[in-house]
């Protein structure tokens, strides 16, 4: 049986690959608070995030090796996040069983892709695109989502682990059938949230309008 549950699924899923959650006590009623932040460099997608939660916009400059860049962030309140933010704590548990009761399975997809992937040209044939996602391992539930998203929907995922640092899972999509059919499944509902810069290089690489998409 599918739960709805309180949180949009693309924000839920942006949030767990790249935001923050903190936890609060309440002295009041001795409960429980959340709140998240993201922060990209991505003006654009966290500007449309704030209109679509009527939240303010923050901006700060920083220094990150010697240069300094712009980032625009938004905090979620726990008025909005509510107890869903117990699945996006330090680690992510049982962020799982969160994808497993949502109705939109593609939105959630779509943030985790926004959040921590990317599309870039093969390797072997920059006539092709391919998916790549970095997961930290630490958070062994957001593996298992890719895992079974693309075992559903019959896409052939390629992983690699990075054992230096903290670890890392690689994983990556590779063969122009699986790009598209990923393409088409997490844009087919036109979205009104999603990474501008990365629908870009899908569109200059030939691939459909989201409008067009069944």
């Amino acid at each position: 049986m599918v739960i709805k549950v309180d949180m949009d699924s693309y924000i839920m899923g942006l949030l767990a690959t790249d935001g923050s959650t903190r936890v609060y006590n309440r002295k009041r009623d001795n409960g429980i608070s959340y709140f998240s932040k993201i922060e990209l460099s991505d003006k654009q997608l966290i500007e449309d995030l704030a209109d679509y939660l009527n939240l303010e916009l923050n901006y700060r400059k920083r220094v990150i090796a010697n240069k300094e860049r712009e980032y625009w962030s938004v905090g979620i309140p726990s008025k909005l996040i509510k107890d869903d933010g117990k699945y996006l704590v330090k680690g992510r548990p049982d962020i799982k069983k969160w994808y497993d009761m949502c109705e939109d399975k593609n939105s959630f997809i779509r943030g985790m892709f926004d959040g921590d992937g990317c599309v870039s040209h093969h390797p072997y044939n920059n006539k092709f695109l391919r998916i790549g996602v970095s997961l930290n391992s630490n958070s062994p539930d957001l593996l298992d989502i890719w895992d079974e998203y693309c075992h559903q929907n019959n896409i052939t995922l390629s992983k690699y682990y990075d054992k230096r640092g903290s670890g890392s899972w690689y994983i990556s999509i590779n063969s122009k059938e699986d790009v598209f059919k990923f393409y088409t499944l997490i844009y087919k509902n036109r979205p009104n949230l999603y990474l501008k810069r990365k629908y870009d290089i899908f569109i200059k690489n030939g691939y459909p309008l989201m409008e067009t998409l069944m």
